[in-house]
């Protein structure tokens, strides 16, 4: 009897640790299953982060070819036509006007090779923002006919390359269209603090707009993007002249009271 009783619980036990193997076998078979789909979700997951940062990369190079290029064949276009004008009344004055659209045409072209290589407008790297604006505006003065006022405020500022890179092409942006698209002969440029805002406007002289018909094209959806991209705000007036207005946050750090 006590032979028999431990040969049966002998084989109970052998069942129950067999069923318990076999159950146990299954679930890891489920666990490397699940893992199997994780891996399979990630690898897509992957593929799908990359085409978007592929298409980002494109979008923001074809924005920096647009800002650097627009802004040099303005000049340019602008720095030959003032020497056609010249060209007859004084040989010297249009030689010398030449020798701007050169410059400008060899710092064009840096630019553009800079946008290709991922890096940023060569004088921001090494003056800073408001050294940076201060070097394009008087390059772009040099070659056309127009004035602009900058009134920088915002000296205590130390914000990201990614705020310097859109507040330059801002500005950039909006001096080049107030001379391609409205003939203007002179703009004002601000930048100041308001709060924890900063604030940048370029206003010109040049042909006005009515607010319905103000068109959005390559450079002013562009434009709206990047500032939305830093969680700003764009505000586009025709009416007086055209304004550009952009309010973008600041963060703790960024600033000095």
């Amino acid at each position: 009897l006590l032979e028999s009783a431990t040969l049966v619980l002998f084989i109970a036990f052998m069942c129950e640790f067999l069923i318990d193997l076999h159950q146990e076998k299954e679930n890891i078979a489920q666990e490397l299953n699940m893992m199997n789909r994780v891996n399979e979700d990630l690898r897509h997951y992957a593929q799908m982060t990359e085409q978007i940062a592929e298409s980002r990369e494109r979008k923001r190079l074809a924005r920096e070819i647009h800002d650097t290029l627009g802004h040099a064949l303005t000049g340019i276009a602008a720095g030959i036509d003032a020497t056609l004008v010249i060209m007859d009344k004084n040989p010297e004055m249009a030689k010398s006007q030449l020798h701007l659209v050169r410059q400008v045409v060899s710092e064009g072209i840096g630019d553009v090779r800079a946008s290709l290589q991922k890096l940023r407008p060569g004088a921001l790297e090494q003056r800073g923002l408001k050294g940076a604006l201060e070097k394009m505006i008087r390059e772009f003065e040099s070659v056309t006919a127009m004035t602009i006022d900058l009134d920088y405020q915002a000296d205590s500022l130390d914000v990201d390359k990614a705020k310097e890179d859109v507040c330059f092409r801002l500005v950039q942006e909006s001096i080049t269209n107030a001379r391609r698209h409205r003939a203007a002969t002179h703009a004002a440029v601000r930048f100041a603090v308001d709060g924890d805002w900063l604030v940048i406007t370029v206003r010109d002289n040049g042909r006005g707009l009515p607010q319905k018909t103000i068109t959005y094209g390559y450079g002013l959806t562009q434009m709206e993007e990047n500032v939305s991209s830093l969680h700003g705000t764009l505000l586009f007036d025709g009416s007086d002249g055209f304004l550009t207005e952009a309010r973008i946050p600041l963060t703790k750090g960024e600033y000095r009271e």
